[in-house]
């Protein structure tokens, strides 16, 4: 079985674990109901919805034939977008979880999804680029299409990100190099030349006009993404980092990595390290905050579970 827990800053261990049935790869809350949901995908092809007050798996989604790497429920349409190792791109109905759509811009597998509030603007990482789709009602919300689609070949993009306020999408690629793109018309506007290994995920922190990014040297990097200044480096786990995740308020960041640890890092402090979690026996894929209660975050991990904890720092 694999499963799911759920966190709390400021408390070391989970205040919740779900289960699954192979390694889980990506996590996001959804809106649900009476409360949030947590939507996850795991090595299985599937995609698994959880009620986090029940603890209950509420519907199991099939639709992928490789591995689920990413996930993200959109902020503004109510579907689901799902990403896989089979080289698709799917949406689905966020209430009642049937499939809407399937889309395959050609560039292998998939590795990243990145949504925007305010935008039906959504982008995809692949081996070989990225691509931005802006979704758009036909009838009805449950017959999708893809009004614009832009496709942009570069190597290997493992993260991106929307700056909130400018037209401005953030890649982080294999080859090590982090990129700001225009994604009104997919113009390079600024590179930075980060290290030789992969950079496997990356933030805007738009509060302080920053990219933090993360590597498989373990190290954490902070640039003033005006100046391209690089004026923290340091090393924030022993191992790969996987994912980064911005407190929506708070000067937290959350780093996840390979040594199997969560980090929480104040940047408002020097990047001090404030809170170490610990629990998961495999890498950690994946941390994320939870939009309503931003006292809680949730992680995925190889080790077939999903965490939530909260924070009390």
């Amino acid at each position: 079985l694999a499963w799911l827990q759920v966190w709390s800053l400021g408390q070391p261990q989970p205040s919740t674990t779900l289960w699954f049935n192979r390694p889980v790869n990506c996590v996001d809350y959804c809106r649900g109901g009476d409360g949030p949901l947590l939507v996850a995908g795991a090595d299985d092809g599937l995609i698994k919805v959880w009620d986090c007050q029940t603890k209950q798996c509420v519907h199991t989604v099939q639709g992928h034939a490789h591995h689920v790497t990413a996930i993200a429920f959109h902020p503004e349409l109510p579907i689901i977008v799902s990403a896989s190792e089979d080289g698709t791109i799917k949406t689905w109905d966020a209430t009642k979880y049937w499939h809407l759509s399937t889309l395959n811009c050609g560039l292998r597998r998939s590795w990243a999804v990145g949504v925007l509030k305010g935008s039906t603007n959504v982008a995809f990482g692949f081996d070989e680029g990225m691509a931005l789709v802006n979704i758009g009602p036909e009838d009805s919300v449950l017959s999708l299409n893809v009004e614009k689609q832009l496709v942009q070949k570069t190597h290997r993009v493992k993260a991106v990100d929307f700056h909130p306020t400018e037209p401005w999408l953030l890649a982080s690629l294999h080859t090590g190099v982090l990129c700001v793109w225009d994604y009104n018309n997919l113009n390079l506007i600024k590179s930075f030349e980060v290290t030789n290994l992969p950079v496997r995920a990356a933030k805007f922190i738009a509060r302080k006009q920053w990219v933090v990014c993360g590597a498989d040297d373990g190290f954490l990097r902070v640039y003033n993404y005006c100046t391209a200044e690089k004026f923290k480096l340091f090393q924030a786990h022993t191992n790969w980092i996987r994912s980064i995740a911005m407190h929506p308020v708070l000067p937290y960041v959350l780093t996840s990595a390979d040594d199997k640890l969560i980090k929480c890092w104040d940047w408002s402090k020097n990047w001090t390290c404030c809170q170490v979690f610990k629990g998961h026996s495999d890498y950690v894929m994946q941390v994320v905050f939870n939009p309503v209660d931003t006292n809680s975050f949730a992680s995925a991990s190889r080790d077939c579970t999903v965490k939530v904890r909260l924070c009390s720092l």
